[in-house]
């Protein structure tokens, strides 16, 4: 009687729904479907391709944002699709810097901390005890994610910051080589670590 217009999703969810078998999946009427939002984890790239095919662009948006009200970004499917992987542009209400390990701002396209801060200057709301996000000078807090910005504002996530690995000098980051490795067909899930090596420092297992 009453139709679900809005939807929020985390990845795991949209799999389960998504190896369900094809009649059951499209046996709904979805018509009063308006907006499936998912987050809360990173959403591989061919399963948002499924959910858009299946439900338009127009549907499908992601949202990456932290708890405490740090700042938000927002895409949707059609603007995902002109730049793929990315979780969107920040919203009015914030802004977002990428920062080097010398506490440098780094330019467009460089891998760093991802640091946002809300533009009201009254700062965040909420504090998980025992979980507290990193903060430099400024109002700028980091949730632990690595990404780089592109010349346009969109925002990439690479990996989260404690996840890194480096080997030989080279910052290694797992769920890069993950997505790789989940795209090949037959493989449902990979994780990525790494071992201790004498040479390098550390090498991948997968």
């Amino acid at each position: 009687r009453l139709k679900i217009n809005i939807v929020y999703m985390v990845p795991t969810m949209m799999r389960r729904i998504w190896a369900l078998p094809e009649d059951v999946r499209t046996g709904y009427d979805l018509s009063s479907l308006q907006t499936l939002w998912h987050l809360a984890a990173p959403c591989p790239a061919w399963l948002k391709e499924c959910f858009i095919e299946w439900l338009g662009a127009e549907v499908i948006w992601e949202l990456y944002a932290g708890t405490e009200g740090q700042g938000t970004t927002m895409i949707r499917g059609d603007e995902w699709l002109t730049h793929k992987g990315s979780v969107g542009r920040p919203v009015e209400a914030c802004e977002i810097k990428i920062v080097g390990e010398a506490g440098e701002t780094l330019p467009s396209g460089e891998v760093g901390e991802v640091f946002l801060r809300p533009l009201t200057g009254q700062g965040t709301t909420y504090r998980y005890i025992g979980a507290e996000a990193k903060s430099i000078e400024g109002g700028w807090e980091s949730l632990g994610d690595l990404g780089w910005m592109d010349e346009e504002g969109y925002l990439y996530l690479t990996d989260r910051l404690s996840d890194m690995i480096l080997s030989g000098g080279a910052n290694i980051y797992p769920a890069e080589v993950e997505a790789a490795i989940d795209a090949f067909p037959g493989v449902r899930s990979s994780a990525v670590i790494g071992l201790p090596d004498d040479d390098m420092g550390a090498r991948l297992h997968a």
